[in-house]
């Protein structure tokens, strides 16, 4: 009874007790390290000795709980010896004994603290190890778990599929470790699957083993055969066993960096287990992988499959570089791309910019030489009736179409207004580039003038050209100035030319419609611009066709007289032909009435 008042004292001090431990104190606990079980339902128990025993060392008390870690605890034994050892316990009942050891000293000293071991109890076998993921880096398989927090355990066992689990692969020495790397597996040849037990010392040279995991395998990506014409690979994984934790799903990545940074292709629900990868680039190396979305943020990545295309490469980065109007035919210079296998070229053309026709014939093309373009011509262009839009149409072996973006040409219009010329024209288009400007220059004789230069397209008029009886065709070009801001290609400014606009000016006759012999018009005489004096004639008939006046001189005009006689007051036929400086002969008949 004394004994259990005393007992049950010491446990009032001490409830709680690793709470009311600070870290400032004169005594060590001893360090219990095994408890476990005997026959005859005895426990033993084994504890290193304290570090500092203190200045007032009674015994190391030994203290029980049944069932219960949280307690109550009884006083079973006292160890006097400081010294580390082993003993044999009766815990008095059946069950799970909870066992610590409390430092006790004997001495009054109010600042010698009561300290106690860690809880230690005769569980076997001991929970298995939480295994938090299995996955593979740099490709070697490697699982992950959680340390234990028994201070029995010391190391960790692991088990393979490899040998249907029968007997450990390796020890993990330390029970702070928390993975196992296996070296001597390629998770390329198969999956890895793992199981893992904590070992508890507890004086058995081989330790105690703990209840074992659940398997977790990794993830075993494959690969089937490329279709060079899609460039794509199928792929196909075992699922990752995730021991009745949810797996989020899979996500597929890719790296066109040998495997030193990964891009996300696609994220795939947890029940797909084949992908098929498009898109490759073609004689490079895709670096692929499946990665097991799990929850905490934690990822399970498969082993990567490296993949070298042979497929048949888009056709990218064509472009239609400059294009031009010729006398008789449209140039455009095609620029491939270089990368890419070309096959059939075509060439497609639109008067709207909305639909196109695929030219069958009247088409050149001229392959120039490596990093040169190709030459089209257009030979059915009628480029002096509207613009022109382009698209230079490709394909590959694979009958796989590519078009370039379009290209316009500069159409250019003209109208002669007496003594000036006048022309206009639009913009050109040509893949996004950069304009530069416009110059419009005359022809004639042989001699090509710059008269304008102008950022915009605009309407421009030749003042002045055919003064002086000046006759003669003027024609009229535009070149516009164009470059690229595409770094890729080359940094050339290029020059594209509108269709020619001829004029001339049309010969022609001004004839007054009335004029007064007494007054200021005196003569009636037409004025011949362009005109020449070869078969010129005027004739001047009254209303009964009688002929009043005629004469084969420009100089001469009618007076209104006939044989010196003044005519009625009337209207007047006339007929007038003339040749113009071109050569060409004209007539013009019409009314003039003479007035007092």
């Amino acid at each position: 009874m004394r004994n259990f008042i005393y007992i049950f004292a010491i446990l009032l001090f001490t409830t709680n007790v690793k709470a009311q431990i600070t870290p400032q104190y004169t005594a060590t606990p001893p360090s219990l390290v095994c408890v476990k079980n005997e026959t005859s339902n005895q426990i033993s128990i084994q504890w290193n000795a304290s570090v500092n025993p203190g200045p007032c060392f009674k015994e190391y008390g030994v203290y029980i709980a049944k069932n219960d870690k949280n307690g109550p605890y009884v006083k079973v034994a006292s160890i006097t010896n400081p010294a580390g050892g082993t003993q044999i316990i009766d815990p008095q009942t059946g069950g799970i004994a909870y066992v610590f050891l409390i430092n006790e000293q004997s001495c009054p000293n109010t600042n010698t603290q009561i300290v106690t071991s860690d809880t230690l109890d005769n569980s076997t076998p001991p929970p298995a190890p939480k295994v938090i993921k299995i996955t593979v880096e740099n490709e070697v398989p490697v699982i992950y778990w959680e340390p234990s927090t028994n201070v029995e355990v010391v190391d960790y066992a692991i088990f393979s599929l490899s040998n249907n689990y029968n007997t450990a692969i390796d020890t993990v020495y330390g029970r702070n470790s928390n993975l196992f790397s296996n070296l001597g597996h390629n998770p390329s040849d198969s999956a890895a699957v793992y199981r893992i037990r904590s070992i508890e010392f507890c004086e058995d040279p081989k330790g105690l083993y703990s209840n074992i995991t659940g398997a977790y395998n990794t993830i075993h990506l494959t690969y089937g055969d490329e279709d060079l014409c899609r460039r794509s690979i199928p792929l196909s994984w075992n699922g990752y066993n995730n021991q009745g934790n949810p797996v989020l799903g899979y996500r597929v990545d890719f790296s066109m960096d040998n495997g030193n940074t990964f891009v996300t292709r696609e994220t795939l629900p947890d029940s797909i287990r084949q992908y098929t990868f498009t898109d490759l680039t073609v004689q490079e190396v895709t670096v692929i992988r499946v990665v097991a979305l799990l929850p905490g943020n934690e990822e399970s990545l498969s082993n990567i499959v490296a993949i070298f295309s042979k497929g048949v490469a888009a056709i990218e980065n064509h472009y239609i570089q400059n294009i031009t109007v010729n006398t008789d035919h449209v140039a455009i210079e095609y620029m491939p791309d270089p990368s890419a296998e070309l096959g059939e070229i075509g060439l497609e053309r639109s008067t709207t910019g909305q639909q196109y026709t695929v030219l069958a014939s009247g088409v050149s093309v001229t392959e120039g030489n490596p990093g040169e373009p190709y030459i089209i011509k257009d030979y059915s262009a009628l480029t002096d009736r509207t613009a022109l839009y382009y698209k230079v149409a490709v394909k590959n072996s694979c009958a796989d179409k590519y078009t370039t973006l379009p290209a316009k040409t500069i159409f250019m219009e003209g109208e002669n207004l007496g003594l000036n010329n006048q022309v206009n024209w639009d913009e050109i288009q040509i893949d996004e580039d950069v304009i530069a400007g416009y110059e419009l220059y005359k022809i004639f004789e042989g001699d090509t003038v710059l008269i304008r230069s102008t950022t915009q397209p605009e309407e421009y008029t030749d003042a002045g050209v055919y003064a002086n009886n000046f006759f003669a065709e003027l024609c009229y070009v535009v070149k516009a100035q164009h470059y690229t801001t595409d770094a890729t290609r080359p940094g050339t400014t290029y020059t594209s030319l509108s269709n020619v606009v001829c004029l001339k000016p049309t010969p022609q006759a001004f004839v007054p419609n009335a004029f007064a012999p007494a007054g200021h018009n005196k003569i009636f005489k037409p004025i011949i611009v362009f005109g020449t004096e070869i078969n010129y004639s005027l004739q001047v008939f009254d209303r009964n066709g009688k002929k009043v006046f005629e004469s084969t001189n420009p100089g001469l005009g009618w007076n209104g007289t006939l044989n010196g006689k003044k005519t009625a007051l009337d209207s007047y036929v006339y007929h007038l032909q003339f040749t113009g400086l071109d050569g060409q002969s004209y007539k013009k008949t019409g009314f003039v009435v003479l007035v007092q």
